[in-house]
């Protein structure tokens, strides 16, 4: 490869105006600033002078050309000096196809050994034909479930939708999951009035943490203080409409907590669950299921 002329140009401009500045200067230590920024230009320079005159020929950079009309494909091994003449080649030849079919993809490339382009990468001046990296896949991977401290066994009826019972915090500050996946199901008691089950989760408001209306973070029955107020520090999650029938479980699909909260993840969060069917809900524990996912990211 030709040594970069702009990089040395660059740098060479640079090591002028430091030269410039050290002539001028008198104190020790900056003397000795310049000195070193001196030094570290001629070392790149030294380096950038070591590459051979011209070693593009030995770049191989593999092409695949395609033209969808006539159906047909070229494997084309090239380098950097006569990259886009094959390109253009392939054009020509189907000039007269339709070009949203005629394409050249690169699948491949090597570099000769010792090939070293830090340097220029670090001025922002990398070789062309290698401008474009290498992407990676980036993949949902869902955390184990698991279930909040949360007794709603035999929880109480609320004729105001007012008195209802929190679960215990979810704390996110360890994880730091970018999404919680959130259910569940609840159950009906013996008896019950057709009516409503409502599912909310909250989330605090600071680090300190501050917790909203009279939510404590613990697993306990506590009643929001007004309608308004809970429908502003809270997110409902769902009505699930009830009936008459004893011992139904009632479901809630899995809602996304992030977006709930503008899509950003609070630091610590939970549910809170209020009915007024009339009646206790079911007595018994495992009736009832509420569950969160933690979701993150990874590259792959």
């Amino acid at each position: 490869m030709a040594m970069p002329l702009q990089i040395v140009t660059d740098l060479q401009d640079d090591r002028r105006q430091l030269r410039s500045l050290l002539t001028n200067e008198w104190q020790a230590d900056k003397r000795q600033s310049l000195i070193k920024q001196i030094q570290q230009i001629d070392t790149e320079l030294s380096v950038l002078s070591m590459h051979p005159a011209d070693d593009q020929h030995l770049v191989d950079i593999r092409l695949l050309a395609l033209c969808r009309q006539c159906n047909h494909q070229h494997n084309i091994s090239t380098n950097p000096r006569s990259y886009l003449q094959e390109i253009a080649d392939w054009n020509w030849k189907h000039r007269f196809c339709d070009q949203t079919g005629v394409e050249v993809i690169s699948v491949g490339r090597e570099l000769p050994a010792g090939f070293d382009d830090r340097l220029m990468e670090k001025h922002g001046r990398g070789p062309w034909w290698l401008t474009a990296k290498h992407n990676a896949n980036i993949k949902l991977v869902y955390a184990a479930s698991a279930a909040p401290t949360f007794t709603l066994a035999s929880l109480a009826t609320s004729s105001t939708l007012l008195a209802g019972r929190s679960s215990a915090v979810v704390d996110n500050t360890t994880n730091l999951y970018m999404d919680y996946m959130a259910g569940g199901k609840i159950t009906t008691g013996t008896s019950p009035s057709a009516a409503t089950i409502e599912p909310w989760i909250w989330g605090v408001l600071n680090d300190t943490p501050l917790y909203p209306d009279a939510i404590t973070g613990s697993d306990a029955n506590v009643s929001a203080t007004t309608r308004d107020i809970l429908a502003a520090s809270h997110r409902l999650v769902s009505v699930m409409v009830t009936t008459a029938t004893n011992n139904q479980g009632y479901y809630f699909a899995p809602v996304s907590v992030a977006s709930l909260f503008g899509g950003v993840q609070p630091l610590k969060w939970g549910f809170w669950v209020v009915h007024n069917t009339g009646v206790n809900l079911n007595s018994t524990g495992g009736n009832h299921v509420v569950s969160q996912t933690g979701i993150y990211a990874t590259a792959t």
